[in-house]
């Protein structure tokens, strides 16, 4: 299995932003109605399922599975957003959901393990020299 990449990584980071952006700039200013709302959640849903097909696309293993899950549970708040909306409940639970999940894809996506090879480009980095094998200043080879 083929790991994930920085580039891969941020793809899906980019998409995401760009989705984020997109939303914001075409539905942050609908009225405060039902109708209104039902878009608003409606759209955020439609680019988070969007994100799910940019995940699989790019990541593979476990990152692309958690990545997709945090999308699946970015839809399933914004269904209970707009019915907590039109229940009349404050909006504070949504919002800090959101930006819950939000930061964790963000990090997810852009924090790196130092165990992963992220170039994977076929190459051997660090082939013959290496910083450990320095001795009195002097390359080991």
């Amino acid at each position: 299995m083929s790991q994930n990449t920085r580039r891969e990584r941020l793809y899906v980071f980019l998409a995401m932003s760009l989705l984020q952006v997109a939303h914001q700039y075409l539905f942050g200013d609908l009225p405060n109605t039902d109708e209104g709302m039902l878009l608003y959640h409606g759209a955020a849903a439609l680019a988070d399922f969007y994100l799910i097909y940019v995940a699989s696309e790019f990541l593979t293993g476990e990152l692309g599975l958690q990545i997709q899950c945090l999308s699946l549970a970015s839809m399933v708040t914004n269904a209970f957003g707009y019915f907590a909306y039109v229940q009349y409940v404050s909006h504070w639970f949504y919002d800090l959901t959101m930006w819950g999940v939000s930061g964790v894809l963000i990090i997810k996506l852009l924090w790196i393990p130092s165990h992963v090879d992220t170039f994977s480009c076929g190459m051997v980095w660090n082939s013959g020299f290496s910083s450990h094998k320095l001795h009195n200043g002097k390359a080991g080879l």
